[in-house]
């Protein structure tokens, strides 16, 4: 049998290499300090630069006896894929739709005319020369994943409230940089829901319906609990009917805002490939890890969640705090009980990668430390 590559390794790779690893040969690619380059599991390479890349699948092809198969599970690696190598899509027979759909997908303004095209609803969307067409609260935020993008402009989003705020961020920008978008920002009223699923052969294999309970930091989930309703199945079948349109193949997610008042929804974000919480998965159906040999599979529980609890706990005591409440404290951590629940990264039997989270954590907080130090003493003379 084949052997599977699993491009990028934070914790949606990190599910599949530690998953696929029971029933398949397994090999893990991914880039520094991806916490999956730490786990038991699969063979796994480091990769810094496109070169490294094709140097490392070249001696892959040498030693394997058949066409490996490839799951692309981290838009840095697929942008890279996409941008540099690829070759990639001749030589290895990927788990994912074509060249063509990729492309679009990992472009948000081509991802926003094709949902146009199936009347899927999105938020207003402004190149940046587009000034006379703002509509405050904005969002600037990547079009896809940028390789080599300058930490200076944005790490990923920026909230933007006003025209000053705009101007100032004008004078460090390119205008021209079609890697960069505006989109109207809603925040009132509106929910975040997330659709993800696993396609074969034209069919839904797997899928999953959930509501961002809370979230840490801005915009990344820390607790999600399954949803399933009249309008959410809604929102579904319109998806579904432009994924068997465009013949998709693998995994995907949608990033849906929902104004649950009102029946209105907004998808966010269109991500082809694996998603941060896809552990879930498991939590919801049986054997999981035999989903590249099987196509039935049977459900293990309704209702389930899922749990960052690192992050989860910085989530509960902001709130707590901003709240002034003990009891949603307390309260929050009783939600875990009550339905069927699995966490992150955390799995007894292959400690490391979670150890690599701690760690990466507290280089991000003394980075943290050292930039709120500064511009302090900054202030102060």
């Amino acid at each position: 049998m084949a052997s599977v590559i699993v491009f990028g390794l934070s914790s949606g790779g990190l599910f599949l290499l530690r998953e696929l690893s029971k029933s398949e040969n397994v090999i893990g690619i991914g880039k520094k300090e991806q916490i999956g380059l730490m786990s038991k599991y699969g063979t796994k390479y480091q990769v810094d630069t496109s070169e490294d890349l094709r140097i490392i699948l070249k001696n892959i092809l040498k030693k394997e006896r058949e066409k490996p198969r490839a799951i692309i599970a981290g838009g840095y690696f697929l942008t890279m894929i996409l941008e540099d190598i690829p070759e990639v899509f001749n030589d290895l027979n990927i788990i994912g739709p074509s060249f063509n759909t990729y492309k679009i997908l990992n472009d948000k303004y081509k991802t926003y005319d094709l949902l146009k095209k199936f009347n899927i609803p999105y938020p207003d969307t402004y190149p940046l020369l587009d000034k006379n067409k703002y509509k405050y609260p904005l969002i600037l935020k990547w079009s896809s994943v940028e390789l080599n993008r300058s930490k200076k402009i944005i790490k990923k989003i920026k909230i933007i409230k006003t025209e000053e705020q705009l101007e100032n961020i004008f004078k460090s920008i390119d205008l021209n940089d079609t890697k960069l978008l505006l989109q109207r920002y809603l925040s009132d009223g509106f929910k975040e829901y997330r659709y993800g699923c696993f396609l074969k052969n034209g069919e839904i294999i797997l899928d999953i319906f959930v509501k961002a309970k809370r979230q840490y930091p801005s915009g990344i989930s820390s607790f999600i609990v399954e949803i399933e309703n009249d309008y959410t199945l809604y929102i579904k079948e319109n998806i579904i009917k432009m994924l068997k349109a465009i013949k998709y193949i693998g995994f995907i997610q949608f990033d849906i805002l929902v104004n649950e008042s009102s029946g209105k929804y907004f998808v966010l974000d269109v991500n082809p490939r694996p998603w941060s919480s896809i552990k879930i998965l498991k939590k919801k159906y049986e054997s999981f890890n035999k989903l590249l040999k099987i196509s039935e599979f049977n459900i293990r529980n309704k209702k389930v969640q899922w749990v960052n609890l690192s992050t989860d706990a910085v989530s509960i005591i902001k709130i707590s705090i901003k709240n002034k409440s003990l009891k949603y404290l307390f309260k929050s951590y009783y939600e875990y009980f009550k339905k069927p629940i699995i966490t992150d990264v955390i799995e007894l039997g292959d400690i490391k990668p979670f150890f690599g989270l701690v760690k990466l954590a507290f280089k991000k907080l003394k980075r943290l430390i050292k930039t709120t130090l500064r511009k302090c003493f900054l202030w102060i003379i």
